[in-house]
C-alpha cells in the first residue's frame, strides 16, 4: 500500500490482503500477454493508465457487502473474472479471448462510482439512482470511440457484454446475455 509517513490505508480501512497496485498490474501484464488486436491493447492502455480511472480502481471495493467488500476488493474480483474467463478460452478456443478478456476487466468499472471508496463504502447517489452496469458504461464508452481502428461491430459486441454481465433481469442486468461471450462473462 501506498504509505505516507509510516501510514498506510490498510492500516484504517478493511483491505484485501494483496495490495491493489500488485493486481492492478498483474491486470495489465495479462492484457500485453494475451491481447493481439491492436485496437484492444490501445482501449485498455489508455483505461487503466488514465489518472482518475486507476486511483477509482485502486481504492474501489468489489461491493457493499457479501463479497470483496473492501478496498483493492474490485481489482481482486476483476482478476478472479479474468483468470476464469480466460480457463474457459482454453477449454472453449471458438470463444473470442480477447473480447472477452476486454470485458471481463472492465465488466465492474463502474463500481469505482457506485461505491464510496473510502471509509464508509456506502453507495454513492450515483451508485443509488443508476447503478454500477450505467456508469461503467459511461466511463468506458469515451475511452472506446477513442480508439480509432475499433471495429464497430466488436464495439457494439463489446457494450452487449457490459451491459448483460449479470445475466438475468432479475439480478439487475438490463439486457439478456446473447453470445457465448456474453454467457460466460
Amino acid at each position: 500500500d501506498p504509505v505516507s509517513d509510516g501510514v498506510s490505508w490498510a492500516d484504517f480501512i478493511p483491505s484485501s490482503p494483496v495490495p491493489p497496485e500488485e493486481m492492478l498490474a498483474e491486470v495489465e501484464s495479462l492484457c500485453r500477454d494475451y491481447l493481439r488486436y491492436k485496437p484492444w491493447r490501445k482501449l485498455l492502455k489508455s483505461v487503466l493508465t488514465d489518472d482518475q480511472m486507476r486511483q477509482r480502481l485502486l481504492h474501489a471495493p468489489g461491493a457493499k457487502n457479501i463479497h470483496h467488500d473492501y478496498r483493492g476488493g474490485l481489482l481482486e474480483h476483476t482478476l478472479q473474472v479474468v483468470r476464469l474467463c480466460m480457463a474457459v478460452c482454453e477449454l472453449y478456443p471458438d470463444l473470442d479471448s480477447e473480447i472477452l478478456l476486454v470485458a471481463a476487466v472492465l465488466h465492474d468499472v463502474g463500481k469505482a462510482w457506485e461505491l464510496d471508496g473510502g471509509i464508509s463504502r456506502e453507495y454513492t447517489d450515483a451508485g443509488r439512482l443508476v447503478g454500477h452496469i450505467s456508469l461503467g458504461l459511461d466511463q468506458v464508452m469515451p475511452f472506446v470511440h477513442q480508439v480509432k481502428d475499433l471495429d464497430p461491430d466488436l464495439i457494439l459486441h463489446l457494450e452487449h457484454l457490459l451491459l448483460s454481465h449479470h445475466g438475468k433481469y432479475a439480478y439487475g442486468s438490463p439486457r439478456r446475455p446473447k453470445t457465448q461471450e456474453a454467457f460466460v462473462l
